[in-house]
């Protein structure tokens, strides 16, 4: 193992950027504690200024305390940075150990009472580097300050330090076993979020693998088959005639249209007004018909999805008038009216029997299912030679449950 490794995650992926996110947040916790701790230190300092107390006065530990907080300063700045980071968070917090040790001189080391802030250092370690190697750094502290002890005080009070050993120890170790346990809640729950984010992207991208083939399938392949259909017709009858070619030819070129529109969404650069307007302006110069249009530009308060349905709806519409109805005349209109946006469209074709036409055609049914699929209702109004009106009401801002 590298000494980079002990420093890093162990997992990859999403789960070590969300571990990352994590390292951050518990460093920006240890070092506002580890200011807190300085920020007590300078008390016991200047209360020592003017009286005798456990905590030593000299300037030096002025300065060592400083120092230290300039230091930390430092560290935090550079938290984020990969390696870095890492290695300044760990010496830093050594050094905070040293300086620890050194003010605890004063009073006997071990038996200090400065030594109750162990605990805390330990704590720090475990928080920013859940790793045993590393935890031998602060754990090493209580063996130095009892050696020590026994170096300038000799064997007296065996029984004390012995006794403060225990106890500073089993600190550590309560404070070890909770953050533990914490940190493999963390974890845990980590790793279940990291899941769930990447079954989410999976649903949504097959969720979008679904439309999109809902929507070849029902543009670009149902005119490739109608194409189809009518070639096999004029080769059935033998009837190479050119109002059939047309048909053909027609049909083609409306195909090329609907993949066009495809592609435009699938890019991002799908704009409901002008795939409309395109439309329009080809079916009024490919059949020779009038088509009068307003109020085009409501149609961008709708979601993308029923921007597309619409789309789709207005072009079944548009086909369906002059194959079946023979119009000659059209007039398509959107209005805002409260929480609605209503689409009309009327011509002026043979019309048809709205009952028959269920039953025998699969376009209504279509533009209905299609409708139903974006919360919103839709009405056929027409009699035979009377022409045919569509009324489309969508309310803004639908979201299918």
């Amino acid at each position: 193992m590298t000494i980079d490794a002990l420093f890093s995650e162990q997992d990859s992926g999403s789960l070590g950027l969300s571990l990352k996110k994590s390292f951050l947040y518990r460093a920006q916790a240890i070092f506002y504690g580890r200011l807190t701790l300085y920020g007590m230190y300078f008390l016991l300092w200047m209360l020592a200024l003017g009286q005798q107390t456990f905590f030593p006065a000299a300037a030096i530990n002025l300065v060592l305390m400083l120092s230290a907080i300039l230091i930390a300063v430092m560290c935090y700045r550079f938290k984020a940075h990969k390696s870095l980071g890492r290695w300044l968070h760990f010496l830093t917090l050594i050094l905070d150990c040293a300086l620890h040790l050194w003010l605890c001189q004063s009073s006997d080391f071990i038996l200090s009472p400065l030594m109750v802030i162990h605990p805390f250092l330990s704590a720090a370690f475990l928080l920013l580097f859940h790793n045993p190697i590393l935890m031998l750094a602060p754990l090493a502290e209580l063996p130095l300050a009892t050696l020590f002890y026994f170096i300038t005080e000799g064997q007296k009070d065996v029984a004390l330090v012995l006794s403060s050993l225990i106890v500073y120890g089993g600190l550590d170790m309560v404070a070890v076993f909770f953050i533990h346990l914490a940190h493999s809640k963390e974890h845990r729950l980590l790793g279940s979020m990291v899941s769930l984010e990447k079954r989410l992207k999976e649903l949504a991208v097959l969720k979008e693998r679904q439309r999109i083939s809902r929507e070849f399938h029902d543009g670009v392949g149902a005119q490739l088959t109608s194409i189809a259909m009518q070639c096999d017709y004029v080769q059935l009858k033998g009837e190479h005639t050119f109002h059939h070619i047309a048909e053909i030819k027609d049909c083609a070129l409306e195909s090329i249209d609907d993949m066009r529109r495809s592609i435009a969404f699938l890019e991002g650069e799908f704009d409901i007004e002008e795939q409309i307007e395109l439309m329009v302006l080809n079916f009024e110069r490919r059949h020779g018909m009038s088509i009068t249009r307003s109020g085009l530009n409501r149609l961008k308060m709708l979601s993308i999805e029923q921007q597309i349905a619409c789309c789709r709806i207005i072009s079944e519409a548009l086909t369906n008038a002059i194959k079946h109805g023979h119009a000659s005349l059209m007039r398509l209109t959107v209005q805002h009216v409260a929480e609605t946006l209503q689409i009309t469209i009327n011509d002026n074709g043979q019309g048809f029997d709205t009952n028959a036409e269920k039953k025998h055609h699969y376009g209504l049914k279509n533009m209905t299912s299609r409708a139903h699929h974006m919360g919103a209702h839709i009405t056929f109004l027409s009699k035979p030679y009377d022409g045919t009106t569509i009324s489309l009401e969508i309310p803004v801002g639908y979201v299918k449950p």
